[in-house]
Parts: C-alpha cells; structure tokens; sequence
C-alpha cells in the first residue's frame, strides 16, 4: 500500500498520532540525498506527544494487525474527543512501505501501576525477519 511511497507513509505515521492525541509531531527527514528504502543509512525519524501506549496496549492493539479499533473501543474518537483518522489497522506498517526496520518507542502517559511510574516500551520489528518467520510457520503447520 505504501512501498516506495514515504510521502503516505509518513503521514500515515503523522494520523497515527493525531489518533493518539498529539498536540505536536516533529518529522526528521534524510534530505541530502535520494530515498532508497535499502540505504540502511537513511532514518525517517517520527515523534510526537500523544498519549503513548502501555505494554497491554502494544500487545493487545499494536500487534494485532487488521484490529477494527472502532469495534473493540465502541467508540470512533479518541481519548481527548478527536474524531479517529485510522481506518482500517494497518496504519501501523505505513513504515514497512519505506523501510525494512520500524523502531518504535512509547511512554504512556500515566505511571505503571505496579512500578509507580512511566515506563519506555522500546522494540524493533524487521520486515525481513518477519517474512523469514512467516516461511518457518507455514512449514510446520
């Protein structure tokens, strides 16, 4: 949907924080030279001031590609009122379109409840290993 495309993807990445409630998005772009998705030199960099996302969040709604946030919040605005942009739960892999790696780093906005405060949630998927591991599965099943 976006392969090749970083103009959509970002912006897609830029509805993801609308969603999330952000009052200000910043995008670091590499612009001295030409994009190429296989540069593993070029950082397309993303950040915003939304309200972040607990480990149940990134397990329960992150990764769970295709989840109809609409349906399972029964809602279609945002914790702060906003009328939600994501559509269809694959906003999450605009990234994929322009780059193998999509880093991703989160802070809820309220303390963990256990550990009586904010917590970094810091992980990489890897479009590539992700296919690797798609070909292993179907093997054994």
């Amino acid at each position: 949907m976006y392969s090749g495309r970083p103009v959509p993807a970002i912006a897609e990445l830029i509805s993801n924080a609308w969603d999330a409630d952000a009052k200000k998005v910043e995008v670091k772009l590499p612009l001295d030279e030409s994009w190429s998705a296989s540069n593993p030199n070029q950082i397309i960099e993303v950040s915003d001031d939304g309200n972040g996302m607990t480990w149940e969040m990134v397990r329960e709604a992150y990764l769970d590609v295709g989840r109809d946030r609409r349906e399972a919040e029964k809602t279609d605005r945002s914790p702060g009122g906003r009328l939600l942009q994501g559509r269809k739960g694959v906003g999450k892999l605009a990234g994929f379109g322009i780059a193998d790696i999509v880093e991703l780093q989160t802070v809820h906005k309220d303390p963990d409840p256990k550990l009586k405060k904010r917590v970094l949630i810091w992980f990489r998927l890897s479009l590539s290993t992700l296919r690797k591991r798609k070909k292993v599965l179907h093997q054994w099943s």
